[in-house]
């Protein structure tokens, strides 16, 4: 080899010099074009993976955004991300060469689209939970202007049973009040009629005169009697003491011993009934105070009761925004009671109203 490259020319020595030259360079040039497209194409990867970074705590920002403002634009600006996501990942992926990078970026793309469909689910759960969150204050809401209206309804019963019972009161001390004058005008009346049965008839005017007092009394209260025994009980001072003033009439013109009797009898009758008005008057207005009182105790109950049930409504209120922050299982226990008091209250309440 050595002789036959001693016996070659010069200038043939040169150009294989040349040649040998020019194949190193060759081979230079293509490691280095080689390795700078390697280069580039780890620049163009590593470019990709930080836009596709880039793009993931950008979705996971506006994410954030939506959980805690609950504006839906936020849900289309994920969707945008991710769908960007997906392009840069797949772009990415053509990129590399090596199979498990390859396969690293299938992974990322399977990632990225669970996400997506999670954050759907979630957005799905959240419109539906802010749904569930509106029917449930409106409800609250219409619970509690219940609840006042039965405290606000007890209130004006209260009024309006104080006002009939000050009118039932007043009636019945006005209708005994009506019996006591009766009773004085027949004892006033009884005085004249002695003094004219000893012969002095000068006092017979008076005596008539309270005689149609008497009269005109029993006849107003007997319209203004509602009950059948009272009106009967009316009837009967009238009947009766109209026999006792014809009795006295007679007596004092024959002096029949019979017509004496049949006053005094009368007389009697007439007092005994204006005695029973009176009593009976005095039972009514008795009960009617009674009834009172029970009924001022019932309204005054359901009132407690109404204010009761809005202060548990209003617990619960709290106990429920506690819960949501939180997500502290205590809250959600304190709700659970809270509604269970206001459900057996309302049920005790709607059994009351039923046999008031």
């Amino acid at each position: 080899m050595m002789k036959f490259y001693n016996n070659i020319k010069i200038s043939g020595k040169i150009f294989i010099g040349f040649i040998v030259v020019l194949l190193l360079l060759a081979m230079i040039s293509w490691v280095g074009l080689n390795s700078l497209s390697g280069v580039t194409s780890r620049v163009d990867n590593v470019e990709g993976t930080n836009n596709l970074t880039k793009l993931i705590l950008e979705s996971r920002q506006q994410e954030k955004n939506f959980i805690h403002r609950q504006n839906p634009k936020f849900i289309k600006e994920v969707e945008k991300l991710q769908e960007e996501m997906i392009l840069q990942a797949n772009e990415t992926r053509k990129n590399f060469k090596r199979a498990v990078d390859i396969e690293n970026m299938k992974t990322v793309v399977n990632a990225v689209e669970k996400y997506h469909q999670a954050f759907e689910n979630y957005a799905t759960y959240a419109n539906q939970k802010s749904g569930l969150f509106e029917s449930m204050r409106v409800n609250t809401r219409n619970a509690l202007k219940e609840c006042e209206g039965i405290r606000e309804q007890q209130k004006t019963d209260l009024v309006q049973i104080k006002k009939n019972d000050l009118n039932l009161i007043n009636d019945k001390l006005s209708k005994a009040d009506d019996a006591n004058k009766m009773v004085k005008y027949m004892l006033e009346a009884k005085g004249f009629r002695m003094v004219m049965m000893e012969g002095n008839t000068s006092v017979l005017p008076k005596w008539q005169e309270l005689n149609r007092n008497l009269f005109t009394l029993a006849s107003d209260l007997k319209n203004r009697f509602s009950n059948p025994g009272n009106i009967q009980q009316a009837n009967q001072v009238i009947i009766q003491y109209k026999n006792y003033e014809n009795a006295v009439l007679r007596f004092l013109k024959s002096g029949n011993p019979e017509d004496k009797t049949k006053m005094a009898q009368s007389a009697k009758a007439t007092m005994d009934t204006l005695v029973a008005i009176r009593q009976t008057q005095k039972k009514e207005l008795e009960l009617v105070q009674k009834q009172f009182i029970q009924q001022l105790d019932d309204k005054i109950a359901k009132a407690d009761d109404a204010n009761r049930l809005i202060k548990w409504f209003l617990a619960a209120r709290q106990a429920e925004k506690n819960f949501l922050i939180t997500e502290n299982v205590k809250y959600h226990h304190e709700v659970e009671n809270n509604i269970k008091k206001i459900l057996e209250l309302c049920q005790d309440l709607k059994i009351r109203f039923k046999n008031k």
